[in-house]
């Protein structure tokens, strides 16, 4: 059974730039490429496709369309574009994370 990795789109593989998509960030294209060959499967998730982050009405298959337009354009590897909210994966990849490992006090002094 292959495995999940859930990676952000806005911040992680591209600039911030919404509503359009900055440029990709160095060495993304490489690392998904290096991540399929290890047997993960690539899930792009984005907030994009929250009326909560965008404060206006979006059309989320656009927003995934569009996605799946950059990723292909830029030769960025991926095998799907999720239109949901956070799913069960194995590892997530995303430039707001904050890695738990029983270590609140920790997180707390650093935010």
């Amino acid at each position: 059974m292959k495995r999940i990795a859930i990676v952000d789109f806005d911040g992680t593989i591209c600039d911030h730039m919404f509503p359009a998509a900055g440029e990709p960030k160095e060495g993304v294209a490489d690392a998904l490429r290096t991540l399929q060959a290890k047997g993960y499967e690539i899930h792009i998730l984005s907030c994009r496709t929250s009326e909560d982050v965008t404060k206006h009405p979006i059309d989320r298959l656009e927003q995934v369309r569009f996605m799946e337009r950059y990723l292909i354009e830029h030769n960025i590897p991926f095998d799907v574009v999720l239109n949901k909210y956070k799913p069960v994966a194995d590892i997530y990849i995303d430039d707001r994370g904050v890695v738990f490992r029983d270590n609140w006090k920790e997180i707390v002094e650093q935010l």
